[in-house]
């Protein structure tokens, strides 16, 4: 209820759907209700004016790209009792202060807070308070070269594990060859790499997410992998083709986002995800096995 610039979310309402505001362009203020419990992915997904969101103490869980691109956003309380804010919830919103006090209870992903007005700081912060989960058996650790701007064309052979986030958001990597059939990389390990144009891999398995919102992404080959793993490549802009040996399952929202695929085929493939495709408007040729 409210005008168009302000909503009171009724009592009662313990959920707020999935982008059920999405793209709302006069929206600047959203009161929310005690008792709602869960903030949908995308629900307010660029709404571009909204400047204040007051959340309730019942709050458990804030997920995927909930707040992204709400570049004027201000003021957004984060209750206590929060125990989840998912990938890109609050990406690039540009004006959002750092929250005090910091949710030490809640599981954030890395990434939440994306080229929002502090990330840095926040991704400093979620390092240091997160338990570390290398072992010996890491060739690349976890976050080891996230941000670096040094990497432009890796080239690896011979290696085993190449940890989470191990190279999120390097600005000058554009290349990526990987010799190692035994390799497991983990999620996100190669995420918003935002020049990265070609990869070539022969590995065993892809984590979560491993190239999502690499923008540039054009050119994929792929060997020695059976499964792509949720959101892959989603996000990936500029990917047109794909080709990829021995895949025959793909996961939820894998290519979601990809614009400008316009061909897929996969002769082998047994299994495809929800929404796998999600957003692929330019998708005109589907070949399956």
């Amino acid at each position: 209820t409210g005008n168009e610039e302000q909503i009171r979310i009724p009592n009662g309402v313990e959920i707020i759907g999935e982008r059920c505001f999405f793209g709302n362009e006069q929206l600047k203020t959203v009161l929310c209700p005690d008792g709602l419990r869960e903030i949908r992915e995308q629900a307010f997904l660029g709404c571009v004016t909204l400047q204040n969101i007051v959340l309730p103490e019942t709050l458990k869980r804030i997920e995927r790209e909930a707040f992204a691109e709400c570049k004027k956003l201000l003021k957004c309380n984060i209750p206590a009792t929060l125990e989840f804010i998912g990938e890109y919830a609050f990406r690039r919103c540009f004006t959002l202060p750092t929250f005090e006090p910091w949710p030490d209870n809640a599981e954030i992903n890395p990434y939440a807070f994306y080229r929002a007005k502090n990330f840095a700081e926040i991704s400093s912060k979620l390092q240091q308070s997160e338990p570390s989960t290398a072992t010996p058996d890491y060739d690349i650790e976890p976050y080891s070269f996230s941000g670096n701007g040094d990497v432009t064309i890796l080239k690896l052979s011979n290696i085993k594990r190449i940890g989470k986030y191990s190279y999120a958001s390097c600005p000058n990597l554009e290349g990526i060859i990987i010799d190692a059939p035994e390799c497991v990389i983990e999620n996100n390990a190669f995420a918003t790499c935002p020049n990265l144009k070609k990869i070539h891999l022969n590995v065993k398995e892809l984590g979560k997410g491993v190239f999502s919102y690499c923008r540039e992404l054009k050119e994929v080959f792929i060997s020695g992998v059976s499964i792509l793993p949720a959101e892959c490549f989603a996000g990936c802009y500029s990917l047109s083709g794909f080709e990829a040996k021995e895949i025959t399952t793909m996961e939820a929202r894998c290519f979601d986002e990809c614009i400008h695929l316009n061909s897929f085929d996969f002769q082998g493939i047994k299994k495809i995800g929800e929404r796998a495709f999600e957003r692929c408007d330019s998708l005109t040729s589907v070949k399956l096995g």
